[in-house]
């Protein structure tokens, strides 16, 4: 509980920053933001994942979710449409990925990939997902390409 509302009053803090540079609590080893569109989250954004494992951090960032900006996103277990937008939790082995909190975030125009290795790693990929979080106006926010 204590870990949550930390990071809940630090993405608060962090969220008001510039937004061309980005601010992650921790520091990531590495971020490369790229050229190209923003993916931008609504309320209809779901999450896609394959492994049930990853269930409990979309409860735990929906629970930041609805505190920070009064929402909740759904969840999927099957894309439908090749156009969909989404979040892709994939908890599996990456030798790239050397610690038990570590992750990797691709983002860009159609979806965020998070990967990690365990499901705390999976944790500080949202967390860090929330902090990049930039509102747009009060139905959507935006997520730099990186």
């Amino acid at each position: 509980m204590k870990k949550n509302l930390l990071f809940f009053l630090l993405t608060f803090f962090y969220l008001s920053l510039d937004a061309q540079s980005v601010q992650i609590i921790p520091q990531p080893v590495e971020v490369n933001l790229l050229s190209g569109d923003p993916f931008i989250i609504t309320k209809q954004t779901p999450f896609f994942f394959i492994s049930g494992r990853a269930m409990a951090n979309v409860i735990e960032f929906n629970s930041l979710l609805k505190k920070t900006y009064g929402f909740e996103m759904s969840w999927i277990m099957e894309v439908q449409d090749s156009n969909q937008k989404f979040i892709f939790l994939h908890l599996t082995k990456d030798s790239a990925i050397t610690n038990a909190e570590g992750y990797k975030i691709k983002s860009c125009a159609d979806y965020i990939k998070i990967t990690a290795t365990t499901r705390t790693g999976m944790f500080y990929g949202l967390i860090s997902v929330l902090q990049m979080m930039k509102p747009n106006d009060s139905e959507s926010f935006s997520v730099p390409a990186c």
